[in-house]
Order: C-alpha cells, then structure tokens, then sequence
C-alpha cells in the first residue's frame, strides 16, 4: 500500500538567537573555589585556589568566584594575595549576602569586607522565597525587600559591578510568584548589574526552569539575567541549557560538576553544548579544546580521581568496546562519536575484550605500530584467544593506553613472539585478590591467565623493574645475605627498600629481561612456610 510522506517542516530553535543575533554570547561564571568548596571531601588551600584561578583563566572562563571574604581566614588571604595577581581573561568576583535584617548597609560588616576585597565584580545574594524569608530570616517580606534594594545600592556607589544571585527563586516562583519577581525588580531597581535566578534545591524540572525565565526577562527588560542550577535532580545541565532556550546569557556553574550536596550545573558539559549543539558563543576563539586538560587538572588539585565516565571530558566519553561500533568507527566516526573528541580536547579509543571484533585488533594493533590489514588468520586467532580466556573466568582491563602488553601474544615478521606478564597490562582471573608482593615497593603481585603457547602459567610474583643494584641470587646459593633470592623460609624477614623483584627460576622462551616463573603450585595460605624475598638489607623479623 502506497503511503503518503508529508514534508518534514523546519526545526523550530527553543531559544532565541534573534534576542542578540546570530552567535549571541553567553557568560560563564565559574563558582569551583567557592560553591565547589561546599562539595563534601573538598578543601582548598591559598595555593590550590590560585592555580585552579590560573587555570580557568588559561579556558577562557569570564567570572572566577574566588570565595567568601570576612567567612575564614583563608578567603580572606586569597583575595589579598589575588590583589596583585594578572588575568589576561578572567574576572575575579567577591562573594557575599545582603545586609542584615536591622542594619544599615555601610555598617554590615559582610558588605563592607566585600568592598575590602577590592574586586572590581562583587556577588551578593538575597531571598526570593517567602518561606526562606520567615522561616530562615525570621523577617518580614518588606524589609527582605529592602535588604536587597540596599545591599545593591551600597555596593554600586562603591564603584562596584553588581552580580545579584535571587536565591530559591524557582521555589518562590512556584509558590508565590508574584513576590519572587518583586525581589528581583528590587535589585534591578537598585542597579544589579546581572540577575542571577538561582535553582538552590535543585528540584526544578526543565520546563519549569524555561517558564519562570521567560516570565523573568518579560520584567526585567534588558537586565541580563543568568541562571545558578543545582544537581538534586541530576538536571543541573538540562536546567541550564533550558534557562539559556529562553533567553539566559549568564551560567554559573562548577568545573566537574562539584558542589553543595550532588553538586553544581557541569560546566564541563554545559560549556561544549552551548558551543557545539546551540551555536552560541561561550569561550574564546579556541579554547574549548583546552576543556578535557583543565577539568583533570582541577580533579587532580582537588585530589579526586577523575571520573571516567564524565560526559565530554572523561576518559570513556569516546571509547569503543563493542565489536560492531569499532567496525563502524573504523569507517566514520560519526557512526558512534556525536562530535569530534579533539574539539573539547578528548580522544578516541579502543578496547580489547570479549565483546571485540576483528576491528578492535587491527585498531589496538595499530597504535601498538603493528599491521595487520590482510592478515585475517591471525585476527582471528586473537579474537579467539581472547574470547577463550573471557570463558574461562579471565577479565582484561586495559588502565593504559600505553599498555606494553595488550595480549599474550604479539604478532609480527611472520610468527608469533612470546609477551610474557607485565604489570601494566591487567589479566587477571577474575575474583582473585591481589596479594602485597612482600618486596616493600608497595607492588602487588598478580596471575596471568596462560602463556604464549596457550599453556596455563605459574603463580608469578613481579613488583615491575627491578631497580638498580638488586641482582638476582643463583637458585643454589642459599647466603640470606645475596641481593635479592628466593628461598624458603619459616618467617618471613622484613622487606629492605632495594629488593622490587623475586626471581625463582628461569623464565620461559621469548620472556623479557626481568620475569621470573615461581613453583607451580600455589603457596597455602594458612602455611606460615612460603617462598619470599630475601633482600641484603632484610632484616629478620621476630615473634
């Protein structure tokens, strides 16, 4: 039966470009060192601050929030020192509240370390929430107004460029909207330079968010208006780029998405979706590739470890596993990858596993320097091998890219060469634990699956190169005085700092300088007699 398709019509753009023209900009304002410090497990100290400050300026972020001066001696220290500190792109913002309900605002000393901190930008933020306002402040709704009207004014006959963040604004939108617009036209009223409207809870939903902000920019007329979103609701981006739909030109957020409870709006991610999916403009000319560096080195100033998974940014955000999207990648990445990894400064990369084809070896080959277009006979044998090991209970992980062993076997000049057991590859059977080597580096000792001729190997106790000065002791000496030996022994000695390997007995054919193959058998556990290291500077251990 014939079938009438109609036109597809024209995509209708949920924001409005005509607002600014074509590439409206948008601001990013970063709170990392301030909203960022609320995250549980996070504390930054003078130096961490100013090399995350250093950085964001290298991305090209428009506001850095330094922090809270007059709330901790640290903040108070940061912005001294930050007096006399060059930004090529950044602009440094104090953060604070609104006066005190009963004082005047030259009196407030809040407001007045705020002016102290001599930023040319200053953040205040006021209650939009009637709740908040009698409950928290314990006020009444008028002198919350006046607080906000006064707290502005002061601030901008100071010189100071305004930020006002109207925090619970979408609660009080939703349950009293007419006194939530009234405390944001208050500031606008005194001169705030932005508008801020703050999702504090993080319990609004998308639609919500773009409703309240279109009803906002109605009243407030060409006041920019920004938007602060937090994660309660894992929406904090959405919510963001639903804000900036309806004619938001200002995000704030966090680097890696850290903050107060489940975090900030993710400017990891909220940077490249303004960029890359709206056409709008929210880093200078090409520095978005600069956002994948800077988003590990704040985890690594943080003392986190990155998380892999992360959108965009993370060590996963592009990495194949399943045999049919290598196959497909292998012709166009567009088949499995939305953008090009290298416009946010991420790459590509493949993985070997059970579920790999043909694909995943010659791509895993080739960034080892092997060939192996043409050679489907031996693609095959290691798609195979390496299936077989996945059946009998083998897991393969993969913790570099640099990875010196990515199978047992390496394939070239025709035949097979051995690649016997390194520590940077992870082949392991599955649910056993790793052992502490005993050699005092802190290794631990791990269990390939099979040798190179398919064979099952011996337990192998190897802590990675052997370090200078530890040779091995001949299988026949029996001095505990040798360098480094293997012998039985009823207590084990105390570890010495030179021993990082345990040679046995020889290793097999085609196995690199350094590996070692121990007794077959596996040491009980509950023996107290086991094979260890005997190092010159052990010493003996006593009961």
């Amino acid at each position: 039966m014939s079938e009438t398709i109609r036109p597809i019509p024209p995509p209708v753009h949920e924001y409005r470009p005509d607002r600014d023209g074509g590439g409206a900009r948008v601001e990013i304002y970063d709170t990392t060192l301030r909203d960022g410090a609320q995250s549980e497990g996070i504390s930054w100290s003078v130096e961490d601050k100013f090399k995350v400050l250093h950085a964001l300026d290298r991305l090209g972020v428009d506001f850095v929030e330094g922090g809270w001066p007059g709330a901790n001696p640290k903040d108070v220290e940061f912005f001294q020192r930050a007096a006399g500190t060059p930004l090529q792109h950044t602009r440094l913002v104090a953060f604070g509240s609104t006066r005190r309900a009963g004082i005047a605002a030259d009196r407030d000393p809040g407001l007045k370390a705020l002016v102290e901190a001599g930023t040319p930008w200053v953040a205040i933020f006021g209650k939009s929430w009637d709740f908040h306002v009698r409950e928290a402040l314990r006020t009444t709704l008028e002198e919350n107004l006046a607080m906000i009207a006064d707290s502005v004014r002061f601030l901008k006959e100071t010189g100071r460029q305004v930020i006002y963040d109207a925090e619970h604004f979408f609660d009080g939108h939703r349950d009293a909207p007419e006194y939530a617009i009234l405390t944001i036209l208050a500031a606008a009223e005194a001169g705030a330079d932005r508008i801020v409207l703050c999702d504090t809870n993080g319990g609004t939903l998308p639609a919500q968010v773009r409703s309240a902000v279109l009803v906002a920019a109605s009243r407030l007329g060409a006041v920019p208006i920004g938007i602060h979103a937090h994660n309660d609701c894992e929406l904090a981006v959405a919510n963001s780029l639903a804000a900036v739909a309806a004619g938001a030109r200002h995000v704030q957020g966090t680097i890696n998405g850290i903050g107060e409870r489940c975090g900030n709006a993710n400017l990891c991610s909220v940077i490249p979706n303004l960029e890359l999916k709206m056409g709008l403009k929210a880093l200078p000319e090409g520095r978005l590739a600069r956002l994948t560096p800077t988003a590990r080195f704040v985890s690594e100033v943080a003392n986190r470890i990155p998380n892999s998974h992360q959108p965009f940014v993370g060590r996963s955000a592009f990495t194949h596993k399943a045999g049919i999207h290598v196959s497909a990648i292998e012709r166009t990445r567009r088949a499995y990858e939305h953008i090009e990894p290298a416009e946010v400064g991420n790459v590509t990369r493949v993985l070997v596993s059970d579920q790999m084809g043909s694909s995943n070896v010659l791509n895993r080959a080739r960034s080892l320097g092997i060939d192996l277009s043409g050679r489907p006979e031996t693609m095959r044998v290691l798609v195979d091998r390496i299936r077989s090991w996945s059946t009998r209970g083998t897991s393969s992980r993969m913790p570099r890219d640099r990875s010196r062993s990515w199978s047992s076997r390496r394939w070239g000049a025709g035949r097979a060469t051995s690649r016997w057991w390194t520590t940077t590859s992870c082949w392991r059977p599955a649910g056993r634990r790793r052992r502490p080597c005993g050699c005092g580096s802190g290794a631990t000792r791990r269990t390939p699956p099979v040798s190179a001729s398919g064979r099952r190997t011996p337990w192998t106790r190897r802590c990675g190169p052997r370090s200078a000065g530890c040779t091995p002791r001949s299988a026949s000496s029996t001095s505990p005085t040798s360098r480094c030996a293997s012998s039985t022994v009823t207590t084990a000695p105390r570890p010495g700092p030179g021993c990082t390997s345990r040679p046995a007995t020889a290793a097999p054919p085609g196995a690199p300088p350094g590996s070692t193959r121990t007794s077959s058998r596996r040491p009980s556990r509950r023996s107290s007699s086991h094979t260890n290291t005997v190092c010159s500077s052990a010493v003996p251990a006593t009961r």
